[in-house]
């Protein structure tokens, strides 16, 4: 009873039926406040945010919405995933901390940039 529930699509498709879908898969939102300058140089001072897929975030209000979708019709098939991000610009890292890098690196002093989160 319940293979013919997880096949019932195909199932019908077999005995002549419609063989076409639409389906919106999922829909989501996550929204966060960021209240002083979070961390992001994991490699070296540690990560405000982990396990985020890299999106990025920096102070102040940042977003991610997005869906996903799949169609088929016949033996052609869709699937489309689409995510908005939203993070404020980043400042450049301070000279100290720069500084610091460079010499635990062993490399020259980046000039700067803002900070990639």
């Amino acid at each position: 009873m319940t293979s013919n529930r997880n096949f019932a699509i195909e199932l019908k498709a077999l005995a002549g039926g419609a063989d076409e879908q639409l389906r919106i898969e999922s829909i989501y939102t996550q929204a966060r406040g960021i209240d002083g300058q979070p961390l992001a140089d994991s490699y070296h001072f540690g990560q405000t945010i982990i396990n985020n897929y890299g999106r990025p975030y920096q102070e102040g209000f940042n977003s991610d919405t997005g869906f996903s979708a799949f169609a088929t019709h016949g033996r052609y098939s869709l699937y489309v995933r689409g995510e908005f991000q939203h993070a404020p610009s980043a400042p450049a890292q301070p000279l100290a901390a720069r500084q610091a890098i460079a010499t635990v690196d062993q490399n020259p002093l980046q000039a700067a940039a803002p900070c990639q989160r």
